[in-house]
């Protein structure tokens, strides 16, 4: 059974399905109002809401978006009910406020089971039979009083009373007080019949419930000739008295009466029998004969209970007292006085029901003008974003699509937008999310107020907007337009005294030169930003030709990847990894390839992007996976061992939770020990959830998995991670070793990169190693083994076998270390250098010579130099400069500038950086100059001691 709530401004609405669900065995409660139902939902938590769209107060929609801005009750299902709205647009409607579910009001009682089982996901909905179906209930109208037989017996009377003056009027038997009788009864009762006709004529004409009982009070007092009338109106709980009315009464009592209790004495009597009670003192001594305290006393008393005939059944009572000839009221009294309700209750039923229609007349106006407002506003939530305001991505295509016709017309431009704002996650997660929609919202309004007239701007989805600008004066340059969207963009934002920093990336395609139809404009200018973005953001992007022919392609293969990794048409190749302390082949990392049939072997840089794109990445890991455990059993079972086969593992494997075991069973399927693979994760695989991450390795490495960290330095870093990660080896980056020799920064990383690895326990690997130098380099530095195309480019399976039969490269390609004093002498002058050579060869140096930079980083990288002697003016670099990088590359070196030019301000500033040891001058003395050296010398051997 679950707890179902109900909102509805009908209460037959209500009950009808609350009628219904109790039938399906549900718990039912209900509400008016959203507002109500926000705050039961709150309260009682229900498994579903079941709620009209058009309500007072609340509505549904707010109602809607209320209950999903709250997390704590944001996954409540709703169903909406509707009958002001028609398909498609009820389900437009829903979809705007997230509601899944749509019934147009009158709905089958089966329908309306099955949308709620649905909903609640409870299988099928109990069936109707055709005498349990639950139908609207009835009311009853309440039943008319038959007073109107009294008027028919006054009619009665009068007509006996008529007959009687015909037919004794000229009897001789008549005597003069008999006549005087007959025609004072007559005349009597003519007179209350005309005031009688007056009335109802007076009472049909009034508008004013209230003014209507003061002159039904005031008459009848004729009518009934006696001296006080009073009338009581009670309220639909007959508990007190909602009108009332006297006449004959002072001011004073008159107010008495709204405080009495309408059913005690006399008055309660008469409701409570449904019958007239005349009374009249016994004694000739005047009392209230049962009226309240407070009421003058009186010698006679007609109550006559009245029954209110109304949209909803009231009951009251009208009392006639103290009759003007001291007499008491008779049975005619009663019947005028019955005749006299009778008529109240018709008159005062009339005026309640023209007044609940002049009510429902104007509710009706405000529901009228509600449905159009709230179909204003479908309208806008189906064409409007509702934080920004701005277009919808489908309106921006209509307004290009028509531009694209004017501007083929005039031969003319246009030129596409497409922005997207840097890290907006970042705010939301940070500052929230009413942060988020004020930037979204001043962005908006910047990039409405950068196209003015000349286009328009449209929200696209979340924190990326597309613009079309119309240049109808073919000047705007399309570079020039974007950076100037990109700047306006990237102000600073001010809310409540604090500024808030953004940046945007900014692709722009024009028609006609990259595309002539919307979507295509549209695309190309995403592609362009997307571009952007991956060349590091903030920044502006063109589309080109050449890049529309790249995307059609990576489309092309996107559609054929599947039929690729179904037909077996992906391959790996395998290169080998070798240990830097006996040269010996440790194991290979798996490549994959596609062998395309038509567009023959495919690099992984051609397609693994569009499998991630795709999502068919995981599909690709699993290939790989499994290929790699069936290769390694073939190896062993061909008598090698001793090996680890690398496997790269993408960020959607390592979520995926059951990752763990398909590792296991593909080692399962081959009866592969674990430690014959290594899987090679990402820094950003493993942060993007660092939990999850973390259980994962930890479950790998429980089945015996080894786990390398790839392309580490490449990514966010974050140490505090790494120390927590079961990593058994980092992978240097090629991007660090390409330049290693050269470049100071990618030497430290990569120092830093072996020194923080040996740290924590784990052995470094350097990819993309190409030459002997980057060998010599990263060997010194203690890095633990190599896999690049110095060594080998990937290779078949069978070459790989083959290999790791021999297992050891030839150690003759691998520099070794130098013994003797190593001097460097760097000049652009070949002259010079054999000069030096000379002069210096003498004492035993092992002297290396390098006419430029490049060259001598080169010798340093594959020679331990100790002492370096370099020109100052070279026409790639000042020997300072060079000598600064050697520093920072090779700080144990004594670096020395030999010239004869004098830039005293570099060389000032290279000594006090501790970049050179001296500066000596040309030309030099041979003899001063082979004592300087003798004297590096030794002050470098000190100097290693201390490092």
């Amino acid at each position: 059974m679950a707890t179902i709530l109900v909102v509805d401004d009908h209460a037959v609405n209500r009950d009808f399905l609350e009628t219904l669900l109790h039938y399906a065995g549900h718990e039912v409660l209900q509400a008016a109002d959203g507002a109500d139902a926000l705050a039961l939902v709150r309260e009682r938590h229900p498994d579903l809401v079941i709620t009209d769209v058009l309500m007072p107060v609340m509505g549904g929609v707010e109602f809607a978006d209320r209950v999903h801005d709250d997390p704590d009750i944001a996954e409540t299902p709703i169903i909406f009910y509707t009958a002001t709205y028609r398909d498609p647009e009820a389900r437009i409607l829903a979809d705007s406020c997230r509601v899944s579910t749509v019934l147009i009001k009158p709905a089958e009682p089966q329908a309306i089971l099955d949308a709620v089982a649905g909903a609640l996901g409870t299988g099928p909905a109990p069936s109707l039979v055709p005498e349990a179906a639950a139908t609207y209930p009835s009311f009853l109208a309440a039943k008319l009083p038959a007073y109107m037989r009294d008027l028919v017996q006054l009619q009665t009377r009068l007509r006996r009373v008529f007959d009687r003056v015909i037919e004794h009027g000229d009897a001789p038997s008549a005597t003069p007080e008999e006549s005087d009788e007959i025609t004072y009864a007559f005349h009597l009762l003519s007179l209350r019949l005309t005031k009688l006709l007056e009335l109802n004529i007076e009472l049909s004409s009034e508008r004013d419930s209230g003014a209507m009982l003061d002159l039904f009070c005031r008459l009848a007092r004729e009518i009934l000739h006696c001296r006080y009338v009073g009338v009581g109106v009670l309220d639909q709980e007959g508990r007190r008295l909602q009108r009332w009315a006297n006449a004959g009464l002072g001011d004073e009592v008159r107010l008495q009466f709204g405080s009495i209790d309408p059913r005690a004495g006399v008055l309660g009597d008469a409701i409570a029998t449904a019958k007239p009670l005349r009374l009249r003192d016994q004694d000739g001594k005047p009392t209230t004969l049962g009226l309240p305290e407070f009421h003058p006393p009186i010698n006679s008393l007609l109550v006559v209970p009245v029954p209110m005939r109304s949209a909803m059944p009231l009951s009251g009572w009208i009392y006639f007292a103290d009759k003007l000839d001291d007499g008491a009221f008779d049975g005619e009294d009663e019947q005028f006085g019955a005749t006299l309700a009778a008529q109240l209750s018709l008159a005062y039923g009339n005026l309640t029901m023209y007044q609940e229609i002049q009510h429902h007349a104007a509710e009706l106006e405000i529901e009228v003008a509600e449905r159009r407002r709230a179909q204003d506003e479908l309208a806008h939530r189906m064409t409007h974003d509702q934080t920004t305001g701005l277009p919808r991505f489908v309106l921006i295509e209509e307004h290009l699509r028509s531009a694209i016709v004017g501007a083929a017309a005039r031969a003319g431009r246009i030129i596409v937008l497409y922005a997207d704002i840097d890290h907006f996650h970042v705010i939301n997660e940070t500052r929230g999310r009413v942060v988020g929609d004020h930037v979204l919202r001043t962005v908006a309004h910047r990039l409405n107020a950068m196209l003015g007239y000349r286009g328009w701007v449209a929200h696209v989805a979340g924190d990326e907007f597309a613009a079309v600008l119309v240049d109808t004066a073919d000047t705007q340059d399309q570079l020039d337009f974007a950076e100037a969207v990109r700047l306006a963009v990237e102000e600073p934002i001010t809310l409540e005294e604090q500024l808030i920093y953004i940046t945007c990336s900014v692709g722009v395609s024009c028609y006609p030169d990259n595309g002539v139809s919307p979507q295509e404009l549209l695309w190309e200018a995403e592609a362009a930003m997307l571009r952007a973005k991956s060349e590091g953001r903030n920044t502006v992007s063109a589309f080109s030709n050449e890049q529309k022919q790249a995307l059609e392609e990576r489309r092309a293969l996107g559609m054929q990847l599947r039929d690729a990794i179904r037909d077996g048409q992906l391959i790996l190749h395998y290169q080998p990894q070798i240990s830097g302390q006996d040269w010996q082949i440790i194991g290979f990392e798996a490549l994959v390839r596609w062998q395309h049939p038509e567009l023959g072997l495919l690099a992984p840089t051609r397609f693994i992007p569009v499998a991630e794109e795709l999502g068919l990445i995981v599909d690709v890991g699993n290939f790989v996976l499994a290929s790699v455990c069936r290769q390694i059993r073939a190896w062993l079972d061909a008598g090698v061992s001793d090996f680890i086969v690398s496997i790269n593992v993408a960020s959607l494997q390592l979520q995926r939770p059951n990752f763990v075991e398909i590792v296991r069973n593909a080692l399962a399927a081959q009866d592969l020990p674990a430690r014959y693979i290594e899987l090679e994760l990402t820094e950003s695989a493993m942060t993007q959830s660092v939990g999850h991450a973390v259980s994962t390795m930890r479950a790998l490495k429980a089945l015996g998995v080894r786990i390398a960290l790839d392309d580490f330095g490449t990514g966010y870093s974050s140490l505090n991670y790494l120390r927590h990660f079961p990593t058994d080896k980092l992978k240097i980056d090629q991007s660090f070793v390409r330049d290693i020799t050269t470049d100071a920064s990618s030497a430290g990383i990569c120092r830093a990169i072996i020194s923080l690895g040996h740290q924590l326990g784990m052995s470094v690997l350097a990819e993309g190693v190409e030459d002997a130098a980057q060998v010599s380099y990263l060997l010194r530095n203690e890095c633990d083994s190599f896999q690049g195309y110095y060594f080998s480019k990937p290779v078949i399976a069978s070459q790989a076998l083959t290999m790791l039969g021999h297992r050891y490269i030839a150690q003759d390609a691998i520099p070794q270390p130098q013994e003797a004093n190593t001097l460097l002498l760097v000049d652009d002058e070949e002259n010079i250098l054999r000069a030096l050579s000379r002069a210096l060869r003498r004492d035993g140096y092992r002297i290396l010579t390098a006419t430029g930079a490049r060259e001598a980083f080169d010798l340093l990288a594959t020679n331990d130099v100790q002492v370096i002697i370099s020109d100052q003016r070279m026409p790639d670099v000042s020997g300072t400069e060079f000598l600064s990088q050697v520093k920072e590359m090779y700080p144990e070196t004594v670096r020395i500038v030999l010239s004869g030019y004098t830039d005293l301000a570099a060389v000032t500033d290279a000594i006090n950086r501790g970049a050179i040891y001296k500066f000596l001058t040309k030309p030099w003395n041979d003899n001063e100059l082979r004592t300087q050296i003798r004297e590096a010398f030794r002050v470098r051997k000190p100097r290693v001691g201390a490092l």
